[in-house]
């Protein structure tokens, strides 16, 4: 089965495990946390499911699940979450789709997988609007019971983790002294964070020619 080559990396490298309390990725030389069951569980489980009105962009017949033209599980929270992947059988280029389990309709993310796991790591709604789960501090990194078939596979610390994917925020001078400091970061992918000091949960995201438009639009 034909799959992202960084999600295959990702992985390779870290699964099996459940990020930040929610999110589950599989690994294909488990038993117990067999990805190759679980992508066909789960396919075949949708596949059951009436999703004739759910709403699916490039599917406007309703969302087909496996094989070469249908969605490939990839991952899932314990909140009926799930996210999918479908390939373009010409450009080979990979669409994110996910849906929430509270509604059918899917929602597709134009990014690659690790830049959506990044954005979903950092607090965003990435299963559809109003479904972000922040959580605070460096990410939580709980690695599964392991049952491999064959050599054991080293699963990263999360001190390893965080020093890759936590974000930096850089306080305005502005607010050098003042109780209430807003506060920037920027990630690898180019999304600019915005927050206050005292709400750190809510997380505004923007890009950089939106902030500096509105900051321009300030100054004048």
């Amino acid at each position: 089965m034909s799959l992202p080559d960084d999600y295959k990396r990702i992985v390779a490298r870290y699964a099996p495990v459940q990020l930040n309390v929610h999110l589950y990725l599989h690994h294909p030389s488990t038993v117990r946390w067999n990805l190759g069951r679980w992508m066909d569980q789960t396919a075949t489980a949708f596949a059951r499911s009436d999703l004739t009105e759910a709403k699916c962009p490039g599917f406007p017949q309703g969302p087909l699940f496996g094989g070469p033209e249908g969605l490939i599980p990839l991952t899932s929270t314990d909140r009926g979450e799930y996210l999918f992947g479908a390939a373009d059988t010409h450009s080979g280029h990979w669409r994110i789709l996910a849906c929430n389990g509270d509604e059918q309709d899917f929602y597709e993310y134009r990014m690659p997988f690790s830049e959506w796991l990044y954005c979903y790591l950092a607090g965003e709604s990435m299963f559809g609007p109003g479904s972000a789960v922040f959580y605070p501090g460096p990410i939580l990194f709980e690695g599964a019971a392991h049952d491999r078939i064959g050599a054991p596979h080293h699963v990263a610390r999360p001190r390893e983790v965080a020093t890759v994917q936590t974000l930096h925020w850089q306080k305005s001078t502005y607010s050098a002294e003042a109780a209430n400091c807003v506060y920037v970061a920027a990630s690898p992918t180019g999304t600019i964070h915005l927050r206050e000091s005292d709400e750190p949960e809510v997380i505004l995201t923007t890009t950089a020619p939106s902030l500096h438009a509105l900051i321009r639009s300030l100054a004048q």
